[in-house]
């Protein structure tokens, strides 16, 4: 079970320098961005919204940093990268069919509604990447969690969060909620930083 640690989000964040998952010695850092907005003040009809944003660099043992390239290339990489690649071929397709389908495919469908062949292949280079991603995130990602416990450690798209962690901005902005799968780790990360305290 996931072990909370809150800190005042106006503080230097420390991690010690053991791995987040397993707690061996760390060699390999990544970057996490969190970041949440909040309503602060309405008058009438405007609303000022104000937006918290961090850096935190996690460290990682050589393991576990090649198990979480290893995820990333599983779960988004590789799926966004089969989606460009038939959404461009459904973009060459359709090009074709625009050239080749009569009056009514050139003067309505090309013209009006898809401008130019520039367009088309965009639109679906970026459907593509957006239909792997949501592959990715919403199938390929429940699914291997059945089988890898990495799988299951790690957070959806990775936001917010990483292997064996995730951070997000909790009463309006106040504190950042911390999430470490390792409990060893959760206490040294506690201990590190003044004024945590566990959720």
């Amino acid at each position: 079970m996931a072990m909370k640690v809150e800190v005042l989000s106006d503080t230097s964040v420390q991690f010690p320098g053991y791995c987040v998952y397993c707690c061996e010695p760390a060699s390999k850092q990544r970057e996490v961005e969190v970041e949440a907005s909040y309503e602060t003040e309405r008058r009438g009809k405007r609303v000022k919204i104000r937006t918290y944003k961090t850096k935190l660099k996690i460290p990682y043992c050589e393991k576990h940093f090649k198990e979480l390239e290893k995820l990333e290339n599983m779960l988004y990489a590789k799926p966004i990268g089969i989606g460009m690649i038939y959404g461009f071929i459904a973009a060459i397709v359709s090009l074709i069919i625009g050239f080749v389908g009569g009056d009514f495919a050139r003067d309505v469908w090309w013209r009006k509604y898809l401008l130019n062949p520039i367009l088309i292949m965009v639109s679906g280079l970026v459907v593509g990447a957006l239909a792997g991603m949501l592959f990715g995130a919403f199938i390929l990602h429940p699914i291997l969690a059945i089988f890898l416990k990495t799988a299951r450690h790690t957070p959806l798209l990775f936001i917010g969060g990483s292997l064996g962690f995730k951070a997000e901005f909790k009463r309006k902005g106040l504190i950042i909620r911390f999430r470490f799968t390792n409990p060893s780790y959760a206490v040294k990360f506690a201990e590190a930083n003044r004024g945590a305290f566990f959720g």
